[in-house]
């Protein structure tokens, strides 16, 4: 199958013993492939229950999340969807999103925020700052692969580089507290607003830091002064 594990059974064989027989032919072999995505879905559980590991250890635990395609129509395909749906099915109601600060929250009760943004802000704040709910952010150590299976299943809710510039946008965020963490933020959204192609599109961006403000302004909000003063009037 295309699961990331393999399953050992006693699985009842075709006439032909050349494979298994297909689970709508085979109470047994359909009894025990729901047995085996109970048993990853408990797996997983147990894993990011252990409170004596880390976080990035924990969120390996998503590896056991399958994820298959919904069109697959061959014995493979089909003995992997029952372990699918078994699997969802054991998990329920249980708290399974990893948040960063190690807590466990129910489905779609935590949020994915970019990675590049937890050297902005702090997740709380970005959170507060993006997710209207105010949900915990996700555990910035899952994968890449693993995160993108929670957000197909409809789990967990990913803040996309849209909605941060839709943001960014519309409100005056505060103004991260180094300049490194400034030139982060400035890294992060430079690939849409910089380019030669839409050189007005940065203008309404709220990512410039001006004195005497905690919060950051557009660039068609401020005007920079030389360092030496031209005008001998203090107006």
């Amino acid at each position: 199958t295309q699961l990331l594990f393999a399953c050992n059974a006693p699985f009842i064989q075709s006439p032909a013993r050349l494979n298994v027989r297909a689970p709508g032919d085979s109470p047994t072999n359909e009894w025990l492939l729901k047995r085996v995505g109970a048993l990853s879905a408990s797996v997983m559980l147990a894993w990011l229950r252990d409170s004596s590991a880390s976080v990035a250890d924990r969120s390996k635990a998503y590896t056991l999340v399958p994820d298959l395609a919904r069109d697959e129509t061959s014995l493979e395909g089909t003995c992997a969807a029952i372990v699918q749906k078994a699997f969802w099915n054991a998990v329920g109601e249980q708290p399974f999103l990893l948040t960063d600060d190690g807590q466990l929250k129910s489905k779609k009760q935590s949020v994915v925020i970019p990675k590049e943004l937890f050297d902005v802000w702090s997740p709380a704040q970005v959170t507060a700052l993006l997710d209207d709910e105010s949900r915990p952010a996700f555990s910035r150590h899952v994968s890449a692969a693993d995160r993108d299976k929670l957000v197909r299943h409809q789990a967990v809710e990913a803040i996309g580089k849209d909605r941060v510039l839709g943001v960014l946008r519309s409100r005056h965020l505060p103004c991260p507290e180094t300049w490194r963490c400034l030139m982060d933020l400035w890294a992060y959204v430079a690939p849409e607003i910089s380019g030669y192609t839409s050189p007005e599109s940065g203008r309404n961006v709220c990512i410039l830091p001006v004195q005497g403000s905690d919060l950051l302004h557009a660039p068609s909000e401020v005007v920079r002064i030389g360092e030496r003063r031209l005008l001998q009037a203090e107006s």
